[in-house]
């Protein structure tokens, strides 16, 4: 595993890897069961849009495993499938409120929505260890997402968003979501100097 180390906004250090992170399902689910979704999540990669029906019906019955409705939101999000995809992320979440990708979704599902109350509720401080306490080494995709989520809550809020940019930056400086957050920091400086200069 290639390990890099990077200090975030919040003054702590984490490791980063750009390898794939296998998620660790061995003792959690049924052989058969994690068998099948292992079948599905690949399926899913190469065919999104085909694979619905047949997860939809496979979360039926193993809901309880966060990934699986993770696994569903993906596939019904690669569908545009926008209501069905908004109402996942809330089952999600309240089933699962301690799985990453669950409140990630969700944070960002509430910043959307204007609810900044509630994203202060799901993430109390802006930083990764007070949410994942015990997990050592981030996914290169993970830490980007929630620096750049952190960020436009930020924005949202009309703090200073440009420390979580630059978390962003150094990990993927071409993400789509990334750059956008860069256009929006620099539309609002744009619009602050403008406000400024005709006073």
């Amino acid at each position: 595993m290639d390990l890099q180390t990077f200090t975030a906004p919040d003054g702590l250090t984490y490791e980063i890897t750009f390898s794939p992170i296998k998620e660790n399902l061995k003792g959690r689910m049924p052989h058969a069961t994690q068998k099948r979704y292992e079948y599905l999540v690949e399926r899913a990669q190469e065919k999104p849009r085909e694979v619905v029906e047949e997860i939809e019906d496979f979360a039926k019955e193993n809901d309880h495993f966060p990934e699986v409705l993770n696994l569903l939101t993906y596939v019904c999000a690669q569908r545009k499938q926008v209501k069905r995809v908004e109402e996942l992320i809330g089952i999600s979440f309240e089933k699962h409120p301690d799985y990453f990708f669950a409140r990630v979704n969700y944070a960002d599902q509430c910043l959307r929505r204007k609810k900044l109350d509630e994203f202060a509720n799901v993430f109390p401080d802006l930083s990764l260890k007070t949410i994942c306490p015990d997990q050592k080494t981030f996914h290169y995709s993970q830490y980007r997402g929630v620096m750049v989520l952190f960020g436009f809550y930020c924005l949202a809020r009309g703090d200073d968003a440009t420390p979580y940019l630059e978390a962003a930056k150094a990990i993927e400086p071409m993400h789509i979501s990334v750059l956008t957050l860069e256009r929006k920091i620099r539309k609002k400086k744009g619009r602050l100097r403008s406000w400024l200069f005709r006073r």
